[in-house]
C-alpha cells in the first residue's frame, strides 16, 4: 500500500503554516478541483480528527462504564460539525467572490477555504484528545493569517479590497465553525 499521501499532506500542513506565501503559488499553479481537494487533503484530515476525539472520549470515560455508542456519537460529531462548517464556508466564500471578484469559483473558494482551515483542523485533532489542551485552541485564529496571504495569490482582487475580502471571509469561516459546533453539539446532546 502506497502511503505517499499521508506525506504529502503532513508536508503540505507544514508548508502552509510555516510558509504560507511560498505554498499559496504552489497551490495556485495546482489549480485542485474542490472534490479531488475535499477527497485528497481535507476528509483525511477530517477523518484524522474524528478518530482523535474518539481515542479521546475513550480515554476520557476510561474506568467508568465504557459505552461504545457515546464514543460513536463523539465522532459522528465531529465528522458533522467539521464537514458542514467547511462545506458552509466554501459555499459561502464562493458567494462573496462575486462582489469581491466579478465571478464566482468554487475551486478557488474551496482551496482558500480548505488550506486556510488547516490550523483548525489541527486543533481539531489535538482536543480531540484532551480538552485540557484548549489553549492550543488560539491558534486556530492563525487561519486569518494563511487566510489573508493567500487571498492576493489566488484571486484577482483589487488591492483596496483585498484586506476587506479576507477579514471578512475569515469571519465567516470562523462564525460558521462556532454555530455549527453550537448548534449540531446540541443536536448530538439529545442523543447521549
Amino acid at each position: 500500500m502506497n502511503f505517499n499521501f499521508i506525506k504529502a499532506i503532513i508536508v503540505r500542513c507544514i508548508e502552509i503554516i510555516i510558509r504560507p506565501k511560498e505554498e499559496w503559488k504552489k497551490i495556485k499553479e495546482e489549480n485542485t478541483p474542490v472534490l479531488l481537494l475535499m477527497r485528497d487533503f481535507v476528509f483525511p484530515l477530517i477523518i484524522l480528527a474524528v478518530l482523535t476525539s474518539m481515542i479521546g472520549e475513550y480515554l476520557r470515560i476510561a474506568g467508568t462504564a465504557f459505552d461504545q455508542q457515546l464514543i460513536l456519537l463523539r465522532g459522528l460529531r465531529e465528522l458533522a460539525i467539521l464537514t458542514v462548517s467547511i462545506s458552509l464556508s466554501i459555499i459561502l466564500v464562493n458567494e462573496m467572490l462575486k462582489t469581491y471578484h466579478g465571478s464566482r469559483n468554487l475551486d478557488l473558494a474551496a482551496n482558500l477555504v480548505g488550506y486556510s482551515f488547516v490550523p483548525l483542523l489541527i486543533v481539531s485533532v489535538l482536543l480531540g484528545l484532551s480538552a485540557w489542551l484548549y489553549i492550543v485552541g488560539l491558534f486556530a485564529l492563525y487561519l486569518f493569517y494563511i487566510l489573508f496571504q493567500g487571498t492576493p495569490v489566488l484571486l484577482k482582487i483589487a488591492v483596496e479590497k483585498q484586506s476587506n475580502f479576507s477579514a471578512l471571509a475569515s469571519m465567516v469561516i470562523l462564525m460558521v465553525y462556532l454555530m455549527s459546533s453550537f448548534v449540531l453539539s446540541e443536536i448530538f446532546k439529545s442523543f447521549y
